[in-house]
């Protein structure tokens, strides 16, 4: 995630960053494509439930965010973002500070699409359930049984034709 603002981490961070902008700019953003997962960068405030915490941390520090921006620039959407525009909705809670309990949380992970991906997407939503303690039955939670501290974010889309899959780089 890049450990701390300023270390070797941080920088490696943010020169893979400019090293996918680059990967991105040799192809044509006509092409189906998703870039999708856990991108350690929270897009807007939006993203954030507690700017003062969070505000210029290597997960929302106006530099990493310059570099998300970039991928969007080139062409690629946040399509969460377009099905779900005003959703307070977070992908990751840290647990050493109890945030999923008081949902103080972030949108880290992200599927960005190029337009045809775009275009044939109908929802998006994050399964806060899948983030959930295990329990039993009763509604104990299972000892040993520990979510991850991330929930998914998940993309339906229309049918598709075949040429559309044809073209997508995989």
């Amino acid at each position: 995630n890049g450990h701390k603002v300023g270390t070797d981490k941080w920088r490696y961070k943010l020169e893979w960053y400019g090293r996918l902008a680059s990967w991105l700019a040799a192809h044509d953003k006509d092409q189906p494509l998703v870039l999708c997962g856990d991108f350690n960068i929270a897009p807007t405030n939006k993203d954030v439930a507690n700017l003062e915490e969070f505000e210029g941390s290597v997960l929302f520090n106006p530099e990493i965010v310059a570099k998300l921006e970039a991928l969007l620039e080139w062409g690629l959407s946040d399509v969460f973002r377009i099905h779900r525009p005003d959703d307070d909705a977070y992908s990751w809670w840290d647990y050493r500070r109890g945030g999923f309990e008081r949902n103080n949380g972030m949108r880290i992970d992200l599927i960005l699409t190029s337009k045809p991906v775009t275009d044939n997407a109908v929802a998006s939503f994050i399964d806060v359930d899948e983030r959930q303690p295990e329990s039993d039955q009763e509604g104990t939670h299972l000892i040993g049984e520990k979510p991850s501290d991330h929930a998914p974010v998940l993309l339906a889309f229309k049918p598709v034709e075949k040429n559309l899959v044809q073209g997508a780089l995989l």
